[in-house]
């Protein structure tokens, strides 16, 4: 399936700015209102409107939906239905992340599992018992090695004072036997 063309549906170019597509979108609904039109596809034409207002009238759905237009691949997130992929269901399905930072924009791959309803998302327990634990695990890893280090150069210190002390009082001694005294 491709992506809708949302721009097409309210008649503006890409460029549009969001007042122009605010004023478009308000004659629009008013022309194909199913309360004041009573025509066979104005209700499917006034739904079409809404589900391309409520996309370009959000900053972030609309730098997404850019996107895929102009990177074909990324257009699964906008297939299916206007949620972005969430078609409900006990289905699974994968989206993209945007994050911008200044002028630019990360995208991340995440996949998500949705409840009967597709309102909520399962929370896999074990996963987070067991990245805990693995965290855990590499702290008291750390700590050991940096005991263990500790202990060792506190040996070699202990050792190299003990051959100190042995080195001056064998001076001691064999200058007293000699008679350096």
């Amino acid at each position: 399936m491709s992506v809708p063309d949302y721009y097409s549906v309210l008649g503006m170019p890409p460029g549009a700015s969001q007042d122009e597509l605010k004023k478009r979108y308000r004659t629009l609904i008013a022309k194909y209102h199913p309360d004041r039109n009573s025509d066979a596809g104005a209700e499917e034409q006034s739904k079409k409107i809404n589900e391309a207002y409520s996309i370009l009238a959000d900053p972030d759905k609309r730098a997404r939906y850019d996107r895929s237009l102009q990177y074909p691949g990324y257009a699964s997130a906008f297939e299916g239905n206007s949620t972005y992929g969430n078609s409900g269901g006990n289905s699974t399905r994968s989206n993209f992340r945007s994050y911008s930072r200044g002028n630019y924009t990360y995208r991340s791959y995440t996949y998500r599992t949705h409840d009967a309803q597709g309102s909520a998302e399962n929370v896999d327990f074990s996963g987070i018992i067991l990245s805990s634990l693995l965290k855990v695990a590499a702290i008291l890893l750390v700590l050991w090695l940096v005991l263990h280090f500790f202990v060792l150069f506190m040996s070699l210190l202990f050792l190299m004072m003990l051959l100190y002390l042995v080195w001056v009082v064998l001076g001691q001694i064999l200058g007293f036997f000699f008679g350096r005294r």
